[in-house]
């Protein structure tokens, strides 16, 4: 069995697919990529050990001359696409969401190749609302609002996880339902996603400043490492107390860091949400108020209306909000562990393998 995942744009999009690809791959079936050219250097996608393969597929743009462009190269994106499909002899086409996928799943109909959708958010995106009618199947992350996709074609799955994630859960017993609290300091993590979020940064700082009794963990994006570090000393020269504060740019560990954690504060992406319930963290999220359709804050809301996180609006986000809710946390112990019970209830830490074996296993 021959399978092209097609994955672009973001590492919300392509870690969930490189994770589906190393499990179609454990299962015995031959796994090829298709990304974005301007993912070529996407550290999952440079270290890989199956083919990856890139096309330019446009985005829409307000420009007009760009608008004027996307046609032309909408197609050669298409042609790229049918001819990557014919000469590697795809049988069956994953497309991961987003609008690069887009191309690629047009050339699968266009070639009568089945081909199968992952939904990571609550809110489903245009490119997967758009194809969901012809697809095999499409496996959805949180549960959707009612008419967004077809009912038939729905099967909750989960979201497709890094190999090291699902290897620590299992050696660990994480999935078991039970979150044991460690004693000593609180160590609470801070994640603005890869590329660091400044505002959350910068708050995280001024609230570590604070509690000085926990230890924290920020990571800023690499690309505000620099500055952080700058803004940390000057910090450290103006307070009484200085907290145990540790910056780092990118992790590519991030189980170690998760593994650690007694509170996590993030944005709700999809693919934070889904690896920290697997460690059962309580969670403060800040959904990030321009992403499409609002997606982040339909994916936080999931996890409130569980019992495993709070959510703070980013138009209420100050220093002052985020230094409640976490001593709300930190003075409540089992506040803590039933966010945690609730949030491992939420936790599919092998979707990739349960993905991969419903695809392979599926009768076209």
């Amino acid at each position: 069995m021959n399978i092209l995942i097609v994955a672009g744009g973001t590492g919300g999009h392509i870690s969930p697919g490189v994770a589906l690809a190393q499990a179609v791959r454990e299962q015995g079936a031959h796994v090829e990529f298709l990304s974005l050219e301007k993912n070529r250097k996407y550290p999952d996608l440079a270290a890989a050990d199956f083919p990856v393969h890139f096309y330019s597929a446009p985005s829409l743009s307000r420009s007009p001359v760009e608008l004027a462009l996307f046609g032309f190269r909408f197609a050669a994106a298409v042609r790229k696409a049918w001819a990557l499909m014919k000469n590697r002899q795809i049988q069956k086409v994953v497309g991961m969401g987003g609008f690069p996928m887009a191309p690629a799943i047009l050339a699968a109909r266009l070639l009568k190749i089945p081909y199968y959708l992952c939904e990571q958010n609550a809110v489903p995106g245009r490119a997967t609302a758009f194809f969901a009618r012809k697809s095999r199947r499409i496996y959805i992350t949180f549960p959707v609002s009612k008419g967004a996709l077809p009912d038939s074609k729905m099967q909750p799955a989960g979201n497709p996880l890094r190999d090291n994630i699902g290897k620590y859960i299992k050696e660990n017993k994480l999935n078991n339902g039970q979150k044991i609290l460690k004693g000593g300091m609180l160590r609470i993590l801070i994640l603005g996603g890869s590329q660091g979020a400044r505002q959350i940064n910068l708050m995280a700082l001024d609230a570590a400043m604070k509690i000085p009794d926990a230890q924290w963990i920020i990571q800023c994006g690499q690309a505000n490492l620099a500055e952080m570090e700058k803004v940390l000393e000057q910090k450290k020269t103006e307070a009484r107390s200085t907290p145990e504060i540790r910056l780092i740019g990118f992790h590519t560990a991030m189980h170690e860091l998760y593994g650690d954690a007694d509170i996590l504060v993030c944005r709700s992406g999809a693919g934070v949400l889904t690896e920290a319930a697997c460690f059962g963290i309580p969670m403060i999220l800040i959904p990030y108020p321009f992403a499409s359709d609002n997606h982040q804050m339909a994916n936080a809301l999931v996890f409130e209306k569980s019992g495993a996180a709070a959510i703070i609006d980013t138009r209420e986000f100050t220093p002052g909000r985020l230094i409640g809710e976490i001593e709300k946390l930190r003075s409540d112990a089992e506040k803590r562990r039933s966010m945690g019970e609730a949030a491992l209830k939420l936790a599919r830490p092998f979707a990739g393998r349960e993905i991969a074996h419903s695809i392979l296993s599926d009768e076209t």
